[in-house]
């Protein structure tokens, strides 16, 4: 069985107001992140999909539709930085991980003609947890702390790997 080893590697965070992509390239494990003219690394979403999560009924558009804008632009913009048209895989981290932005997102993707298999969502949390519990175990032992910046204030998440039949879980503890 050969491993599809073609196509670009794709970070995309979708936040409430910004977003960021990146971009790994396999060959030197190196990431590159995607820059935006008018705003560098971090691209500044446009008025209309501004509070992109927490849009009240005056936005004209529904959420699938303002995702599906907001995510072509920035594939697209990936797709230009890399200068290719293929993409392998792409990872998509939001920081509203409700049912309805899953289920949006999940549309988008398959509207972008994205089999299941090409695309993964996941929460800040869990990429944290990811990242922090990937290191060595020395620098996790006693657990990890995530801090999250939201409008609404500092959040934190305490994190710490417990051993139970033989299976290691993660467990969280949110504190405002």
């Amino acid at each position: 069985m050969s491993l599809n080893t073609e196509g670009l590697l794709l970070g995309l965070d979708i936040q409430n107001n910004s977003s960021q992509v990146c971009i790994y390239h396999a060959d030197d494990h190196n990431v590159q992140t995607v820059m935006f003219p008018e705003s560098g690394s971090v691209y500044l979403h446009p008025a209309d999909q501004k509070n992109l999560y927490n849009a009240r009924e005056e936005s004209t558009k529904p959420l699938e539709e303002r995702l599906m804008t907001l995510i072509s632009f920035l594939i697209d913009q990936a797709r230009k930085t890399a200068g290719s048209q293929k993409i392998r895989k792409i990872c998509i981290t939001v920081s509203s991980y409700k049912t309805e932005v899953i289920s949006a997102i999940a549309s988008c993707m398959k509207r972008q003609l994205f089999s299941r298999d090409q695309w993964m969502l996941i929460s800040h949390e869990e990429a944290y947890a990811y990242y922090a519990f990937s290191q060595k175990k020395e620098l996790y032992q006693a657990g990890a702390m995530l801090l999250d910046y939201q409008p609404d204030g500092l959040h934190s998440y305490y994190m710490k790997s417990v051993k139970a039949d033989g299976i290691e879980y993660i467990l969280e503890e949110k504190k405002d």
